[in-house]
């Protein structure tokens, strides 16, 4: 597989064939911030057992239904690492010092507690639920 570091990201296409699917969907190009790479993977096989769990006579319908969860939330959480490519790489100067007086003026557990606060698992019950 082959993706530019630059440009739209993965998640956003298209994941799915059929019976086929991309198992992780953050298995594509994504910028090494927020540390999340590993945990996105585990909130991907969370979700997929999940649903395939729901239903295991479909598993056509399971996997759209793990795309249609997942999406949004991996989606949002690459474009938000891209968005911290430029920022985190400015050269010195007011911009860079801008930016380090924010750093130092916000919580940044509190900006980012979407990421980090997230139940994989509720995000099945909850689409189970309003099914």
């Amino acid at each position: 597989m082959s993706a530019r570091v630059t440009g739209k990201p993965r998640g956003v296409g298209r994941c799915g064939y059929g019976q086929r699917t991309t198992i992780a969907l953050t298995a594509r190009t994504g910028f090494p911030f927020f540390a999340q790479a590993a945990a996105q993977a585990m909130e991907d096989a969370a979700v997929l057992a999940g649903c395939l769990a729901d239903r295991p006579e479909d598993p056509s319908a399971a996997l759209r239904r793990y795309k249609d969860i997942r999406r949004p939330r991996a989606t949002r959480v690459q474009l938000m690492s891209r968005g911290r490519a430029e920022g985190n790489h400015l050269p010195d100067g007011p911009a860079q010092q801008a930016r380090d007086a924010s750093f130092a003026s916000a919580d940044p557990f509190a900006q980012s507690g979407w990421i980090y606060g997230h139940d994989a698992e509720l995000s099945v019950r909850e689409a189970l639920a309003a099914d």
